[in-house]
């Protein structure tokens, strides 16, 4: 399991420049999985494995929204 206070401490030891250039090192890295990401789905939605009714945590996407019944702008709102 991964101890974010005893990494935070290590962190906290090293110079501003290098925790810039690890900052965006792991950003390249988080692109390029988001990249491989965005290919797999394409797969799977050429192979019929991927569901248009839900979201990527796996909720309706017709079922969105705040959940306290009130809409963007402030109004409430009945679902349909």
């Amino acid at each position: 399991m991964f101890d974010i206070a005893d990494h935070l401490d290590e962190l906290r030891c090293w110079p501003t420049d290098r925790l810039a250039a690890r900052r965006e090192e792991l950003i390249g890295v988080q692109r390029q999985a988001r990249v491989e990401e965005l290919a797999i789905v394409r797969i799977l939605d050429e192979r019929g494995r991927i569901d248009p009714t839900l979201d990527d945590h796996g909720e309706s996407v017709g079922r969105r929204g705040h959940g306290c019944g009130v809409g963007a702008t402030g109004t409430e709102y009945r679902a349909q």
